[in-house]
Parts: C-alpha cells; structure tokens; sequence
C-alpha cells in the first residue's frame, strides 16, 4: 500500500537522521543543504547514448556490448542511470551499508531522471528486487525496495513488494565471474501468487554488474506468468 511505504520512508528518517557532513566526500553541509553535496553531484557520470540496451554499459557506437552480443537474457532491455564509479558508487554504498537514507531522495531521482530520458515500454507492475528476509532484518531495509518506491511514483504505477522472494540467503558476489554469480544464484529467486500473469514489469536494482541477479529475477518472474520484464538500476558496472 502506498501510505504504509510513505510511512516507511519518513521512519527510516527519523532512524537515520541527515548527516552533518556529505556521505560522500566528508565536506561539511549548511542545514538544508543538498544530499550529496552539489560538488559530488557534478562529477556523477551519467550513462548517455550509445548504450548498450540490454544490460546499459556506454559504447563507443550503437549497439549491443560484446559481453550481452550473442547472449539470451530473460529481460528485455535494461538501463542504468550512471557509472558505478567515485562519487555514484561511495553514494551507493553509503545508502546501503551505513544507512545513510538521507540519499534516497537523490537515488530515487537519479532513477527517474534515467526514465525520463531513456525511456522503456509502459509496465503495469514495478518489482523491487528482493532481500531474503534475514538480510533484510540485519540491515533494517531492502534498498532496492525503497528506490521501487520512487520510481513507482514516478510512473505511477504500483509497486509488488511480495510476488517475487529470494528463497534463501545468499553470500556477497562482489568479485565473482558471471559465471560464478550465475551458479550461485541458480533457483534463488520465486515468483508466487497470480498477480504477475500477462503483466509487463519493471525489475529495480541498484547495481548491474554481470546481469546474473537481474535475469534470475526474471526469470522467475516469466515462471510465474509476467509478459515481458525490463530492468531498471542507479549504476551499471561499466
């Protein structure tokens, strides 16, 4: 429901209260001051075409990337908002791992600003990709879930917290092949309940880094009767 996720989102401001420095650089802000800073802001590098459209990473033509050519994803295209580098990745990692939640505002409009100028086909349902429940009790949310929520309102669209679940805790794939992140998330993800069937989806992420979480995700979505899946990130691994 919407209120309960607007609820959620003004308590994890109270939980987690503005910083006093920026999350990203340390410089100090004037109260009111933007989150990031507007010099960290400036040296975001955002994905412009040509891109790749299945998994979003720049090109120097039009075109698929080497890595997706030749390739069967169970999405349909993908785009990210900028590069997972310096000020993006510090930001996101910040959001995540030190609750910083006073970046979820700029996250969320990194998403939207994305949409805007790259659109994708209209979707019914927008589909956060999901924390298995211990890991999101550990870190006290489930950020793919809370960006979901800003692009939900953005295309006003509703957003499905619970047809798709991971089934069970699995560990970090930071440094792992796609090869390797494939295998190990192999059957992770579910897709329960009849409200997917015939509906086209937006899967939302934070990082896109060899694809493996994403088609897992829509794969299982397609198992559970969804038309078509698009993917949605605030950085691409370029």
């Amino acid at each position: 429901m919407a209120w309960a996720s607007d609820l959620w989102e003004g308590l994890l401001g109270l939980l987690f209260p503005p910083p006093s420095t920026c999350p990203t650089c340390g410089e100090k802000l004037s109260p009111g001051g933007q989150i990031p800073c507007q010099s960290c802001r400036s040296r975001v590098r955002r994905v412009e075409e040509p891109f790749c459209p299945r998994c979003a990473r720049p090109l120097a033509v039009a075109g698929q990337c080497p890595g997706c050519r030749g390739k069967s994803f169970p999405f349909r295209q993908a785009r990210a908002a900028g590069i997972y580098e310096g000020v993006l990745r510090a930001a996101i990692h910040s959001f995540k791992y030190q609750k910083n939640t006073s970046l979820l505002p700029y996250l969320q409009q990194l998403l939207q600003d994305c949409l805007e100028k790259h659109p994708l086909p209209e979707v019914d349902l927008v589909i956060p990709v999901p924390l298995h429940r211990s890991k999101e009790w550990e870190r006290g949310f489930n950020q793919a879930a809370l960006l979901a929520r800003g692009v939900a309102r953005h295309l006003q669209r509703p957003v499905d917290y619970h047809s798709l679940v991971r089934k069970y805790p699995t560990p970090p794939t930071s440094g792992l092949s796609r090869r390797e992140r494939e295998k190990l998330l192999k059957g992770a993800f579910a897709a329960r309940g009849r409200r997917l069937q015939g509906k086209s989806l937006l899967l939302v992420d934070d990082i896109f880094t060899t694809g493996s979480t994403a088609a897992g995700c829509a794969a299982a979505l397609l198992e559970g009767g969804a038309e078509a899946v698009y993917v949605v990130t605030v950085a691409v691994v370029d």
